[in-house]
């Protein structure tokens, strides 16, 4: 099960990116594209599925704390875009009472 939701997670993150598609991925639909069209504008948080807790828009390469729990899934979002300077980022999570998976995608 650890290894489907994995995949699951990583589909999602891919879904409608344009970047390339994992083996799992979904292939009738994107999931930005679907939760656009059926969910009514005030029933959709700002910027586009799976709505990462950094915002509607990547978040910069700085130092910043993102607490919360997961979402109702049990999967959270995090997304976040380099200026091209620098060496790259460095990301801490720390976990209380469970165990954590952290899924890395680049897109480019």
């Amino acid at each position: 099960m650890a290894a489907l939701i994995e995949e699951y997670a990583t589909a999602m993150m891919l879904s409608g990116t344009g970047a390339p598609q994992p083996a799992r991925s979904f292939t009738t639909y994107d999931f930005p594209s679907a939760t656009h069209e059926l969910l009514r504008p005030q029933s959709q948080p700002d910027g586009l599925y799976p709505w990462p807790v950094t915002g509607p828009a990547p978040a910069p390469f700085k130092s910043a704390v993102y607490r919360g729990g997961l979402a109702p899934a049990g999967i959270r979002f995090h997304e976040f875009e380099s200026d091209g300077q620098g060496d790259g980022i460095e990301v801490e999570v720390r976990v209380t009472g469970g165990v954590a998976r952290v899924i890395v995608a680049r897109v480019r």
